[in-house]
Order: C-alpha cells, then structure tokens, then sequence
C-alpha cells in the first residue's frame, strides 16, 4: 500500500501536437482494412512509421481505428539499433469489441508511456494497477517503486 502521506499523487505533463492527422497513409498493404501488429516490426507498422514518424518529438503516438488483434489495445516500439532514440506507441483505438473511450484511450497512452518512457513491466498482480496488462480491468494506481521512477529527476 502506498504511504499517500509521503507520496502524493505522480503528474507527467506532455504537449500534443497534432501535426500529422491523416488517412492518407497507405498501410494496409494486404488489404484487410487491418493493421497487422505482429511482428512489431512488420510491412504496414513500417509504412505508418516512415510516412507519419517524427524525430523532433521525443515520443510518437499513433491512434489506429482498426485492428486484426482484440487481444490488446497497444503496444511500444522502443529504441532500436539504428536510432536509439526512437520511442513510438501504437493504440489501437477499436482492438476491443467495442470502441475505446476518450478516458480508456488516454488510459493507454499513460500505460504504454509507462513502457516507453519509464521501462515499467506489467503489473500482473494488481488490477487497480495502471500496468496491468489488461486495459478493460486496469485501473490507475502506481505502485511506490513505479511513483519513485516517474519522479527521478533525470
């Protein structure tokens, strides 16, 4: 149980930039109105990355409607070799039966930024956790190790 006398509630502000908010992209290269979203490095997740990516962010998030898998909501690319500074999430805005909400959306992007930017692994163990592994049963607590990486002043 976290001490709520000595921690306090953890606040990450970002900017959104919608700089890029097309359909225009040509992703769907099997023509299954799609995203394949594994292997995570496949054809249609490339073309999205190479049409849409950003370097000048230190994080891109890319809101796709449809998806083959409804076994999850999102996912992160982290560094790879050749940019190591690289991070992008991928939500998957209509992976469940029904469409995500406004607050399950931005419930994901907190849970993948969690992966991204904080390196935190699912929390299998605690559904009221923000990285459980299942958006439909997870909640928005932090753990006290997970509050503490958060706030590390870099």
């Amino acid at each position: 149980m976290l001490n709520t006398n000595v921690y306090n509630q953890a606040v990450v502000q970002w900017t959104v930039d919608p700089e890029i908010t097309t359909t225009n992209v040509h992703w769907d290269l099997n023509g299954d109105g799609a995203l394949e979203v594994a292997p995570y490095n496949n054809l249609e997740i490339t073309a999205i990355r190479s049409n849409c990516f950003n370097g000048a962010f230190d994080l891109n998030v890319f809101l796709v409607k449809t998806c083959i898998s409804n076994t999850f909501v999102g996912f992160t690319q982290t560094p790879t070799p050749t940019d190591p500074q690289e991070r992008s999430i991928f939500i998957l805005t209509d992976a469940a039966s029904a469409p995500l909400t406004a607050t399950k959306v931005a419930q994901a992007i907190a849970h993948e930024i969690g992966h991204a930017w904080y390196r935190m692994r699912h929390d299998e163990t605690d559904t009221s956790n923000l990285m459980y592994p299942d958006l439909s049963a997870a909640g928005t607590s932090l753990t006290e190790a997970q509050w503490q990486k958060i706030n590390e002043v870099p």
